[in-house]
């Protein structure tokens, strides 16, 4: 079962700041997308003209994206991370029949191998489609959206490294490095995307 310290799920916490800003802006920009459809005021402008929009990634942050969908184990067969180039694409569609918003997740392994492989349907609530409902989605982003900025999560940190009597300043000082480091690293997990949406660089969802 999942572990529970002080009525947190240890594991969604980890999974909402190592993935949790990732996948709710994906979800954000998909639902822009779909609210700008057939609109042309200034606020959908940006957004219009965009076919795809891209992230920088590493390993780890697919890995983080995969985890919180429930797909790490089954996607990912070396050493437990994406291979080098490895990369991920989400589609999102609109069924013609029932008009409503699916997505489609594909992943390309590395540079050895250059086939798109459809994943959706090892996504358990996707139910083995290859084409899944976008709510699915939303419901995966709404469970691990961070309960705060990630700036704030420093003086979470520093609050648990007072330096004691007992231990020398270096010790303290070599401790609170640790934690600082921990906490650039969660950010830079976190707010992947660096891009302004409305910049001329931004491509798309």
């Amino acid at each position: 079962g999942p572990l529970i310290m002080n009525n947190l799920d240890i594991g969604i916490e980890i999974q909402k700041i190592r993935g949790g800003s990732l996948i709710n802006d994906l979800n954000m920009h998909m639902n822009i997308k779909l609210q700008c459809m057939g609109k042309s005021g200034s606020n959908c402008t940006w957004i219009n003209g965009l076919k795809y929009y891209v992230y920088s990634a590493h390993d780890d942050t697919i890995y983080a994206l995969f985890a919180i969908l429930g797909i790490e184990t089954k996607v990912i067969s070396t050493l437990g991370y994406p291979d080098y180039s490895a990369a991920t694409f989400i589609e999102l569609w609109r069924n013609r029949t029932d008009d409503r918003p699916y997505f489609k997740l594909t992943y390309h392994q590395n540079d050895q191998n250059v086939t798109l492989y459809p994943i959706t349907h090892y996504i358990d609530p996707c139910k083995g489609q290859v084409y899944c409902s976008l709510d699915k989605f939303q419901a995966f982003a709404d469970r691990t959206r961070p309960d705060q900025p990630m700036d704030q999560a420093a003086p979470v940190c520093d609050a648990t490294l007072q330096p004691r009597p007992d231990k020398p300043n270096h010790e303290y000082s070599q401790q609170k490095l640790v934690c600082d480091d921990f906490v650039d690293r969660s950010r830079e997990l976190a707010d992947q995307p660096f891009c302004d949406p409305q910049s001329k660089a931004a491509k798309g969802h």
